[in-house]
């Protein structure tokens, strides 16, 4: 079996932010000295595939430190965000609501999938006034995901 280019992608994606995370952690554990207490942490939905075994990664290596996950959509961990509710967040991009420091530590490339039948499956070259055509399962309000498909399909007339 063979992984697929988007496969392959997403391997070389979650190990770049692996090592990013652990360069993360190292800084953090430098600045702070922490080596126990508690660490809150906020994904966004997409984030939960992924987390988990960052987080196993960094309990394994500070095991005196609590560590909770909050998953949530966008508008959710950003609430989290403001309300203090959590200490540190996972997501596509930084939040305008709330005053954050943020550092990118991976690609997250978001990719229009279509069954193989689908009349555009085989067409490598789609305008944007093309795909506004379409009939998409898109996520809630407040998602990341969704907002960026608005964001790509804004400057599309009608």
């Amino acid at each position: 079996m063979r992984p697929t280019a988007a496969g392959l992608a997403f391997v070389e994606t979650a190990q770049a932010i692996e090592e990013r995370l652990r360069l993360l952690e190292d800084k953090m554990d430098a600045i702070k000295g922490v080596r126990a207490g508690s660490l809150r942490l906020g994904v966004v939905s997409t984030a939960k595939y992924f987390a988990p075994r960052l987080m196993a990664a960094f309990m394994k290596e500070h095991p005196d430190i609590d560590m909770r996950l909050a998953i949530g959509n966008r508008a959710e961990t950003i609430d989290n965000l403001k309300n203090h509710d959590i200490d540190i967040a996972l997501m596509g991009r930084p939040a305008k609501e709330v005053p954050v420091r943020a550092s990118v530590f991976g690609d997250h490339p978001l990719v229009i999938i279509a069954p193989p039948d689908h009349p555009l499956a085989s067409v490598r070259e789609i305008s944007k006034e093309r795909i506004a055509q379409e009939h998409f399962l898109i996520r809630e309000s407040g998602s990341g995901t969704r907002i960026s498909l608005e964001i790509f399909l804004s400057d599309v007339p009608g």
